[in-house]
């Protein structure tokens, strides 16, 4: 077994963690922008249904049509209050993924250098036994000369 092949094999589980953690943070980009949206939407439709009240109002409206357009009014309030807690929540999500995704990169950035540092150590042994042995290679070639002459 290779001496760096424990710190290769966490390395691949953190990538592939990491690949998992940027589609949950897709998926969770997705989902705060969908609820988002929604909001916008209830907000419109909050807003054009205020306005039609106000035209009727002046231009005269009947009670009970001012009854009906108070009592959706406040349904859509409540589905805006409602929505806006989903944001709310789907921005947590996002945020929760993001923290996810930031962490299993950190891991893959730490194995990474630890990796390198491990071959970085291991290159400088290898360079250093060399250095030895072309050092004794030397001093033997030495003896060989001096016991010839």
């Amino acid at each position: 077994m290779k001496p760096n092949a424990t710190i290769e094999f966490l390395l691949e589980q953190a990538k592939e963690t990491y690949e998992t953690r940027t589609r949950e943070l897709g998926i969770a980009t997705q989902q705060r922008d969908k609820e988002h949206e929604k909001s916008i939407m209830l907000q419109g439709y909050l807003q054009e249904y205020h306005d039609r009240l106000k035209a009727g109002s002046e231009n005269g409206i009947r009670v009970s049509d001012l009854v009906n357009f108070q009592g959706f009014i406040a349904k859509l309030q409540d589905a805006l209050e409602q929505q806006k807690r989903a944001v709310f929540m789907s921005e947590r999500g996002l945020e929760t993924a993001r923290d996810h995704w930031r962490e299993a990169n950190r891991k893959i950035k730490s194995f990474e250098v630890l990796l390198e540092r491990r071959k970085k150590t291991a290159e400088l042994a290898q360079t250093r036994r060399e250095q030895r042995e072309m050092d004794a290679y030397a001093a033997r070639a030495t003896l060989v000369k001096q016991s010839v002459y």
